[in-house]
């Protein structure tokens, strides 16, 4: 009261003064008349002013009273709304109406590595959204988030980067909203998560469905009510000859002949009872040819996008492996994980009591929050969860410990349907004038943690399926080199017996009987090559390597090659070459001469009578790279629309009377598309009935040297000489290729000693590098007992011996020759020996040591 009372006296005061100061300055009144008026309406006039002089100063007293009462209530109300905004699990900011950062929370802050202050003010774009992901400039006016304080429009993005300020980039999802002020833009508010972590799960979860989209293995994925086919994957679309559009028309029991509706139900009674996991079975499948194959089917039931379907793995028990089973037994289920861009906010007080919850957090927990607000804490955990919290609240009321407040943990929550799932909380405290005030921050890990699962279960498939790999590709060399060493025995011999023909002047049937073993031999080798090459080529383990070459060469020595067979049939073998064309390229000779041979060699197969025509010619075109065109052109039976629709597929020849008309595994195109594939070239072929084929063969031109080295034309010459000079080591523990080997070599004019094995071979070529009487060159077999080649040549480069060692083997896999390469051999080849490709070899490191010395 003492404030009314102070201004009411002093108002009287002043008033009586100014009224006496004015009438004394003008000279109208003496002082003492003017400050002591005798008229009783002047004295009432100045008792009205007086009066109300005190009582507007009691008013403005109360007024400045409530205004203080409400600045205390306004500034309660910041502190807690800038404590729940601290303690968020996402960054927030808000930009004002010119694009500048006008407040952001510490959460947002540490993200980008700022502090608040070094934020507020600053440009938002220029500063946090400059760029894109790939480092291009990202045009401000085309920003989602300018969109909110500049036209008053809710922007979004679920995968956008922000910047930090160590020039670093991390992947964020935002909603960027406006705040409007009587219908008018005053800037917005940008919440945003870091979602790094996400987009690594969902990358991954996409290359493991890529991997198994291309599996070698058919995967079917069909409705559990219908039947009908709603995912296929390539290698049962390929094998079957049906579009994805077809199979989608299709049930699963149209591919399968031998099996009745009745049937079926009974083999999936025990998935839709849920008594099995899997249920494995034993049918054929139908193609689209009508052909049929037997089929191991392994079945069992998943989930797709909500909806209960079947996943069928399926074995062909004629062509492929049970090693190849477990490279491809499942398929990865992925889905995308998508999260609201704000988690559950929950804030309770000291006694365990909600206070307020944010709609996110009545969406995951199913209570609305009329329903949650005053209720203790403990209704959103299982009775475990909440005895834990009763305990962990009331100890750190009591002694300040600090357990859980400003850490992140995974927990168990209760839905109001009773169901429980598992979130990550996050708990933050502020203390208000009325108390402490908790803010937890929930995000549900559901869809996580089944991704996890799924992911790794993925990767635990994909391991096992590499482990199945490595050890098909370890039964492939030990097969190649099986095979191989008794065909080098069988085929050399042949060869050499075929060499003394006066000894069969006078028994022309054992000349004849030694070529036809010599002709199937040759045969056996090809088809075993074939089913190495694609089974090399199905396992990504077969390699293309550059070389230089000229193509007209490459060309006349395969019509060379082929041209008694085609003599013999009384076809005409031409080659045609179409204007200019490099004198070499850089390529693969080795594999480009195999797909010319494969493809003349099938030409010459279906032609009973007229031509095959073997053409080179230039492409030139300005809008792409120059490029050769290989053409194979007969005038043999042709073939039609469907038999070309499967030409280049495994073990297909048209159809089957074709295999026991004219022979052959039908490998030979299928291995020729795909070395294409691997040289980037294309491979296409048009085809009439009655009329011929043509197979076209595109290959990109790469520049390769010119000519040839003189070393080249040194060997060459020594070839047509037939004789060499030196001493060589023969180490081979398959004594009839010992034998045979050791005769060839002897016969060029060399002087051979042979080891049956590593040791002895180690042991030889060094007492002879003491003698001062070294090998020449050392041909070396990689598998041998006691010690193998590859230990052999590692201890002699071991102890500085030099000298060239040749390997000799029967793994024809390409990482075969660079392990050898590696581990210290010189040279390598093959078994059955190419007795051409060995003396060219050996002459050429013959007469280097000729030209050191």
């Amino acid at each position: 009261m003492l404030l009314p009372i102070a201004g009411l006296v002093a108002a009287t005061l002043f008033w009586f003064l100014d009224a006496a100061l004015d009438a004394y300055v003008l000279g109208s009144e003496p002082l003492f008349d003017a400050l002591f008026p005798t008229s009783a309406s002047e004295i009432w006039m100045r008792l009205t002013f007086i009066v109300g002089v005190g009582g507007l100063s009691l008013a403005l007293y109360k007024t400045a009273l409530r205004y203080r009462q409400i600045a205390a209530i306004v500034e309660t109300q910041e502190t807690q709304h800038r404590a729940i905004l601290d303690a968020a699990g996402d960054g927030i900011y808000g930009i004002d109406s010119e694009g500048h950062i006008s407040f952001i929370n510490a959460t947002g802050a540490t993200l980008l590595g700022y502090t608040p202050s070094e934020l507020l003010g600053c440009p938002e774009h220029a500063l946090l959204h400059h760029s894109c992901a790939d480092g291009s400039p990202h045009p401000e006016a085309q920003c989602p988030i300018r969109a909110a304080w500049k036209r008053g429009e809710v922007g979004s993005h679920n995968n956008d980067v922000f910047w930090r300020q160590d020039g670093t980039r991390f992947n964020v999802e935002y909603v960027s909203t406006p705040v409007l002020l009587n219908d008018t833009v005053q800037g917005a508010i940008v919440v945003f998560k870091d979602i790094s972590e996400k987009g690594e799960i969902e990358e991954n979860l996409r290359g493991f469905a890529e991997i198994l989209e291309t599996s070698l293995n058919e995967i079917f994925v069909f409705d559990a009510e219908t039947f009908k086919f709603l995912r296929v994957n390539r290698g049962a679309r390929e094998n079957l000859g049906y579009s994805m559009e077809e199979l989608t028309a299709m049930t699963a029991l149209d591919i399968k002949p031998e099996v009745t509706p009745e049937k079926f139900q009974a083999l999936i009674a025990p998935l839709l009872s849920r008594e099995h996991e899997r249920v494995v079975f034993n049918t054929v499948h139908l193609r689209k040819d009508d052909s049929t194959y037997p089929v191991e089917v392994h079945l069992q039931c998943s989930t797709l996008a909500g909806k209960h379907v079947f996943v069928a793995i399926i074995l062909d028990t004629t062509e492929r492996s049970k090693a190849e089973a477990a490279r491809h037994a499942s398929e990865a289920r992925a889905q995308t994980i998508l999260s609201s861009c704000i988690d559950g906010v929950i804030t309770i007080g000291e006694a365990g009591r909600i206070q307020s919850v944010n709609p996110i957090a009545e969406r995951m927990f199913g209570y609305s929050a009329r329903e949650m607000i005053g209720q203790n804490v403990k209704m959103l955990m299982p009775a475990c969860e909440g005895e834990k919290h009763d305990g962990y609240l009331e100890r750190y009321l009591k002694t300040g410990e600090a357990r859980i407040i400003g850490q992140g943990r995974e927990v168990t929550a209760l839905h109001k349907d009773g169901h429980e799932f598992p979130v990550e909380l996050a708990v933050g405290e502020t203390i208000l004038p009325d108390g402490r005030v908790f803010v937890g921050f929930v995000r549900d890990l559901s869809e996580r943690k089944r991704t996890q699962e799924e992911l790794q279960y993925a990767r635990t498939e994909a391991i096992a399926a590499q482990a199945a790999n490595a050890a098909k590709s370890e039964f492939l060399a030990n097969i190649s080199h099986e095979i191989r060493t008794p065909m080098t025995a069988i085929l050399g011999y042949t060869e050499e017996l075929l060499d003394e023909s006066a000894a069969f002047d006078a028994w022309p049937e054992g000349r004849n009987a030694l070529e036809v073993i010599g002709r199937n031999g040759n045969h056996l080798l090809e088809v075993i090559n074939g089913i190495l090459d694609l089974a090399r080529l199905e396992a990504g383990r077969l390699e293309v390597e550059e070389g230089s070459v000229n193509p007209r060469d490459l060309i006349a020595e395969v019509c060379s090659m082929m041209r008694g067979r085609a003599t013999e049939k009384g076809v005409e073998l031409r080659m045609e070459f179409a204007g200019e064309t490099p004198r070499a390229i850089s390529t693969d000779p080795t594999r480009l001469r195999q797909i010319l041979i494969n493809l003349i060699g099938n030409a010459i197969k279906f032609t009973e009578q007229g031509s095959i025509t073997v053409a080179l010619r230039s492409l030139l075109d300005e809008t792409k790279s120059p490029s050769l065109e290989f053409e194979v052109t007969d005038t043999g039976m042709g073939m039609n629309p469907e038999e070309l629709s499967h030409i280049f597929a495994p073990f297909s020849q048209g159809d089957n009377s074709m295999s026991r008309n004219f022979g052959g595994t039908g490998l030979g195109l299928t291995i020729c598309q795909r070395l294409s594939e691997l040289m980037g070239a294309q491979l296409s072929v048009k085809s009439t009935p009655g009329s011929g084929s043509s197979f076209r063969l595109v290959l990109p031109i790469r520049s390769g040297a010119a000519s040839l080295t003189s070393a080249d034309v040194s060997t060459s010459e020594q070839a047509q000489s037939g004789q060499l000079h030196g001493r060589i080591l023969l180490a081979e523990d398959h004594l009839e290729n010992q034998q045979l080997i050791q005769r060839v070599l002897t016969r060029w004019g060399l002087e051979v000693e042979t080891a049956s094995d590593g040791r002895r071979a180690v042991d030889k070529a060094l007492e002879a590098l003491e003698s001062g009487n070294p090998f020449g060159v050392i041909l070396m077999d990689v598998q041998m007992p006691v010690m193998d080649g590859i230990e052999a040549v590692k201890q002699l480069r071991q102890q500085a011996y030099e000298l060239p060692v040749i390997a000799l083997t029967g793994h024809a896999m390409s990482h075969e020759k660079k392990r050898c390469l590696s581990a210290g051999f010189s040279g390598f080849a093959t078994k059955p020996v190419d007795k051409p490709v060995l003396f060219e070899l050996i002459a050429s490191y013959l007469g280097e040591q000729k030209r050191l010395h």
